[in-house]
């Protein structure tokens, strides 16, 4: 496999233009195609108020990022179906994104799950 290649995406948030990087992972050696591990703001934003900002895992109380002056810790964006093993993901390895396969977790139990799923 390749290395991943960085990426910067201009957007604009309340006037102000802003970058979101993200990696592009190649598939496959020999192939051009390849899947991106980007989440959006908006995808972040519908997964903490679906979870009513609370970690999936132990319900602390979660934030959307660094800069909110709320008291709770940032979450993490977690895949269910963990991203390592994409390609055995039951809705195709292009989907391995999409809403209902992402949960917020808080940094703890993030790190403690690795790529074991949540039941």
């Amino acid at each position: 496999m390749t290395q991943a290649n960085l990426h910067s995406i201009p957007y604009e948030i309340m006037g102000e233009e802003k970058d979101i990087c993200y990696f592009s992972i190649p598939l496959e050696a020999d192939t051009e195609e390849h899947l991106s591990r980007v989440i959006t703001s908006g995808m972040r934003y519908r997964i903490l108020k679906r979870q009513h900002w609370r970690c999936n895992c132990c319900y602390e109380l979660l934030k959307f990022s660094r800069k909110s002056k709320f008291g709770a810790v940032v979450a993490h964006i977690d895949h269910i179906h963990p991203y390592s093993l994409r390609e055995t993901y039951i809705h195709g390895s292009e989907n391995i994104n999409e809403l209902s396969n992402l949960q917020a977790l808080c940094p703890k139990c993030n790190l403690l799950l690795s790529d074991r799923r949540i039941k």
